[in-house]
């Protein structure tokens, strides 16, 4: 029993050890959001505003979103998806226009630039994510 006491009483210490340093580090970067259009700081009133739909193909090369223009300066990542599935990602800084203009599919991966479209049969959700330093709460 004694020997099950000394390892509960050190086990709880490293624990609080490994705790309290977790609880000193920092943490940088900006603000980072998701969610529906009524919970985003940025996102009040982001929408799809069009396809880039080849009606000869069925193929999709791009997407356009309008969203607050308050958020310039941030980041807006798309993912697009087949029920569940990711089959083509889009990255832009957001400008003070309020619209990504036509922003290219890629393959998916961080900072691919290869255009990439998609079949609009296998496009079944779109997500947007904001992130970045800007939290204008918009209209």
């Amino acid at each position: 029993m004694k020997r099950f006491l000394i390892a509960l009483i050190a086990g709880t210490a490293v624990f609080a050890v490994a705790f309290a340093a977790a609880a000193t580090l920092s943490v940088n970067g900006g603000t980072i959001q998701a969610g529906s259009d009524d919970s985003v700081v940025c996102t009040n009133s982001a929408n799809v505003d069009g396809w880039g739909l080849e009606t000869d193909t069925g193929l999709v090369g791009y997407v356009r979103l309008l969203y607050y223009p308050g958020c310039a300066g941030n980041d807006m990542f798309v993912t697009i998806t087949h029920n569940g599935t990711p089959v083509a990602d889009a990255k832009t800084t957001l400008d003070n226009t309020g619209s990504t203009g036509n922003l290219t599919l890629t393959a998916l991966g961080a900072g691919n630039t290869t255009p990439t479209p998609v079949l609009a049969t296998d496009i079944t959700d779109i997500h947007v994510f904001i992130e970045g330093p800007v939290g204008n709460p918009g209209p």
